[in-house]
């Protein structure tokens, strides 16, 4: 009779101990794939115009808050202008404090961003009353797919505000790597004798277009995926795992409780928690000390925070409560409305579209014919993994593995339900469906459907076909948000960085004007120049806090879309909006052919 090589022995021992750790081997497989996906991402980080990665202005602009005010926005259970102006001022801060140094050691506070809509972009065309939209017409045009307007500036992607914003993108990209590492994990959970079905299943979230596309912008999303998926893949290894239960399942709470501090929608983890203490049970691992173990993890990350939000605002979950009372973040009530078959129709289409390949502000997909070969190879995969949960516990698995294999799918498909239905429930409220809102759980909704898809010998087929889809999605952010001539103006720019206003000399006196009176601002503009006024409102030092009442700071070309050409008046609702004795600082920057500031005027101070 033939001996078992050491080979056989080793994966014998690791068919049965599924805590044994992956081998070299292993290891260096999963670096590659790692290695593939950190170029993946970081080409969408570099093809992307800046700004068009979904809510990155204000989310850079949270960071910038917390680095000036030294502190995060104060809670208040109504509207407030800070927080209005902010827009992630409610949000859970713990991603935002972790941007904060990389700000502060590229001096970010150096600019303001200065992004124009584009007003082609096709969620902002109109038509005249009675007409009907052409849609194909609308989206054939080469501009209507970025959401701003693109300037010179960006000419240099590598240098100056560019560099600063494409670091803060590349902070997204080890949170994402930590991600596919869980993911990878929990899927040897199940399957430690089959390397390559593991490496399978965290190719197949590596290997998603989106996954890639955020993965190189400016979003907590990968934070929370990351978070996610270490508090599932050790929730997984509490209820269906060999190793110690009770670390496992404090781990898992501790992770959640992390996630939770990220982004309100992490807080579907706790009754995910809950659910895998109840599968633990059925797997023999549920005792009473896991349990505790789980809670006390989960307070010890997020109870401070809490807590803190809860006696400042006197409510427990105050994100949340904000973001229902915020006209900033609420749709209209006519919005909300809206109903039927179309609402639930278009719920399930944006989902799945932001889940495969949606880039930029939801604005650049694949076609249809993609979209539905995908989805129903997801559908094959999740068939085939509920037949090998009915199939007898004989056969090619053990007593044991199969029962492992039953407790552990069935936590991760019921997390991944409870996920959807919250999905399902905040689109009644809020109407925005989008597939990085179930980032927290994206261990649930992959790992079951690539444990069905290597059951039919798919898995490895579909991750070409998605590496495929990956260059695809990249020659098509190329296409579309960067047609030709798309940074040729040099009026736009991203950032002021290149023509930030300089602190001078103030003309003697303030000129006092009349309330009733709109300010004339003119000035000697040479033929075929460019210029842009820039107005400080109470502050000569130019400084940018939109936060605080008359702190915008406001530039002509970037707020008003005017390039003057020697006079400038200003708007009246603006200066209506100021209290009489508010003191205002004027400054011409003279741009080059670039865009860049090539002179300065004086500094004017006049008073209302």
């Amino acid at each position: 009779m033939r001996r078992a090589t050491s080979h056989e022995r080793s994966s014998t021992v690791r068919a049965h101990h599924g805590r044994v750790g992956p081998t070299k081997r292993e290891r260096w497989w999963f670096g590659a794939l790692c290695a593939l996906f950190a170029a993946l991402a970081c080409a969408h980080n570099l093809l992307l115009p800046l700004w068009e990665g979904p809510d990155e202005g204000d989310n850079a602009l949270y960071v910038r808050y917390i680095a000036v005010e030294g502190q995060l926005c104060p809670p208040a259970l109504e509207p407030r202008y800070d927080l209005e102006h902010l827009g992630r001022g409610h949000m859970p801060p713990l991603w935002f404090l972790s941007l904060v140094p990389l700000f502060e050691a590229r001096d970010m506070q150096r600019w303001r961003a200065t992004h124009v809509p584009n007003p082609e972009f096709l969620r902002r065309v109109t038509t005249a009353p009675g007409a009907e939209l052409d849609l194909d017409a609308e989206l054939a045009k080469p501009h209507s797919r970025a959401m701003y307007l693109h300037g010179r500036d960006e000419r240099a992607p590598l240098s100056g505000a560019a560099l600063d914003l494409r670091l803060l993108r590349l902070a997204s990209l080890p949170w994402a790597l930590v991600a596919l590492w869980a993911t990878w994990r929990t899927a040897r959970i199940f399957l430690p004798e089959q390397p390559g079905a593991c490496l399978g299943a965290a190719a197949l979230l590596a290997l998603t277009p989106q996954f890639q596309h955020l993965s190189g912008t400016i979003t907590m999303d990968l934070m929370l995926a990351a978070l996610g998926a270490l508090a599932l893949w050790q929730a997984t290894e509490w209820c269906a795992g060999q190793g110690p239960n009770a670390r496992a399942a404090f781990v898992a709470g501790l992770c959640a409780g992390l996630a939770c501090c990220v982004k309100i929608n992490a807080l579907v983890l706790v009754p995910a928690l809950a659910l895998a203490g109840l599968c633990a049970r059925f797997g023999k691992r549920g005792d009473p000390w896991s349990w505790m173990c789980a809670v006390a993890g989960g307070l010890l990350a997020a109870a401070p925070y809490y807590a803190w939000q809860w006696i400042e605002s006197g409510h427990p979950l105050w994100s949340w409560h904000y973001q229902n009372v915020s006209p900033f973040h609420h749709p209209t009530a006519e919005a909300l409305a809206s109903g039927g078959f179309e609402k639930w129709k278009w719920f399930a289409v944006v989902l799945w579209l932001s889940w495969v390949g949606d880039f930029g502000w939801t604005s650049v997909w694949f076609p249809g014919w993609v979209n539905v070969a995908v989805a129903l190879a997801y559908v094959a995969g999740l068939v085939s993994l509920v037949a090998k949960l009915r199939a007898p516990a004989g056969g090619c698995c053990g007593r044991r593995t199969i029962r492992e294999l039953r407790v552990g799918s069935a936590f991760l498909l019921g997390a991944a339900a409870l996920m959807l239905a919250a999905e399902v429930y905040f689109n009644l409220n809020f109407s925005q469906p989008q597939a990085r809102h179930l980032y927290p759980f994206v261990t649930a909704l992959v790992v079951p459907i690539a444990l069905g898809l290597a059951r039919w010998r798919l898995l490895w087929i579909v991750n070409g076909v998605m590496l495929a889809l990956s260059a695809w999605g990249l020659a098509l952010v190329a296409q579309w948000l960067r047609p030709d001539g798309w940074n040729d103006d040099p009026r736009w720019s991203a950032t002021d960085d290149a023509k930030r206003a300089r602190p001078a000399v103030i003309d003697a006196g303030a000129i006092p004007w009349s309330a009733s009176r709109l300010p004339t601002l003119a000035w000697e503009h040479p033929d075929g120049a460019l210029d842009e006024l820039v107005l400080a409102v109470g502050d000569p030092s130019f400084t940018h806090r939109p936060w605080v009442l008359h702190g915008q700071l406001f530039r002509s070309i970037a707020d008003l879309e005017v390039a003057p050409e020697g006079a400038v008046t200003l708007p009246e609702s603006f200066w209506s909006s100021l209290p009489s004795g508010t003191r205002l600082f004027a400054q011409v920057v003279r741009l080059d052919a670039d865009g860049r500031a090539s002179a300065w005027s004086s500094v004017r101070e006049f008073e209302k």
